[in-house]
């Protein structure tokens, strides 16, 4: 009898615990903010599989707040975080007292000391994310910007969204980096749309494709891609690609794909032309416009990924039959 109550009771302790952890979850409260510009530098570096990046993230916070939380891929690694608005701090002056032989870091800019918090294996309800503490209060629409600089090797779906399939991977011979990877500082899931000045520097061999609005120009093997109007940004795929340019209508699509697929580029030109002039009769016009970019990718990813301006297709996909390709 006493062990069955004393059962009942750790039951019920255990319940009720539970309960508290999943309102207290349920409670959380971030501040609702909203993402109004990107600037990135990224260098990809296929033989050590590693991408490094410094990222400007303009943002607009809808109420008074102090801490700001972005989503990131886990396999990246915060070095720093700064306000790029004029307010990078200068270092802080370490003093030892003699008697304890205890360390006191004294600030030595009155400025506030901006510090961060990185999740990188996804406890939270919002997985693998950064939370950083501005310093001081910003008062609500106040736009602030904030630079993080970052590291990591990007070979296996670990850290992104997916357990099964990479959604972002720097390969020596290809690879690729897509908006839902979270491998910038992130918000808002298909929902919070931005500008974006994007420079991305890659070995010579290979070749780096991605929506822009204005010409993408190759300086040295930096490759600049800009998007004036809001939109989901940040859908990239390199490799050893062979460029053909097909029009369909109005439509011009730019295939950038290994050797061997001439045959199938010629079907997918075909296919993707009829469908892009059926529903620009039917809805009109896209934002895009009337230039298509379309990237293998390889069979580690999705089979399709698509973005503004751009398609990204398996490798698989480029493999198969007529009859397949259509469906």
């Amino acid at each position: 009898m006493m062990k069955r109550r004393f059962f009942q009771s750790a039951v019920l302790v255990f319940a009720t615990a539970l309960i508290s952890l999943t309102n207290y979850s349920q409670q959380i409260q971030r501040t609702p903010f909203d993402v109004t510009n990107y600037k990135m530098d990224v260098q990809i570096s296929p033989a050590d599989n590693k991408l490094q990046a410094v990222v400007d993230v303009t943002f607009t916070p809808l109420q008074d707040t102090r801490s700001i939380t972005f989503e990131l891929n886990g396999s990246l690694k915060i070095e720093s975080v700064t306000r790029a608005n004029g307010l990078v701090l200068p270092p802080a002056t370490t003093v030892t007292t003699p008697k304890t032989k205890t360390k006191t870091t004294v600030s030595t800019s009155a400025q506030p000391q901006v510090t961060f918090v990185q999740d990188q294996v996804g406890v939270s309800d919002l997985g693998p994310s950064v939370k950083v503490d501005l310093g001081d209060n910003v008062v609500a629409n106040t736009p602030v910007t904030l630079r993080f600089k970052y590291s990591g090797t990007l070979v296996t779906p670990e850290g992104g969204p997916l357990l099964t399939k990479r959604l972002a991977y720097v390969g020596q011979n290809n690879g690729y980096l897509f908006y839902a990877a979270r491998w910038f500082p992130f918000h808002d899931y298909a929902a919070d749309r931005a500008t974006s000045d994007i420079t991305i520097s890659l070995p010579s061999g290979l070749q780096m494709v991605g929506f822009s609005d204005t010409p993408v120009s190759n300086a040295g093997g930096k490759y600049h891609f800009v998007t004036s109007k809001p939109s989901l940004i940040g859908n990239f795929a390199y490799g050893k690609y062979t460029n053909r340019t097909l029009r369909f209508g109005d439509y011009e699509l730019q295939f950038n794909t290994k050797v061997g697929n001439d045959a199938l580029i010629a079907n997918y030109g075909e296919i993707l032309g009829r469908a892009f002039d059926f529903y620009s009769k039917q809805y009109g016009d896209s934002d895009s416009g009337k230039k298509i970019i379309i990237a293998q990718t390889d069979d580690d990813t999705l089979d399709f990924y698509s973005s503004q301006g751009a398609i990204f297709i398996a490798s698989r996909l480029f493999e198969q039959n007529k009859t397949a390709t259509t469906e």
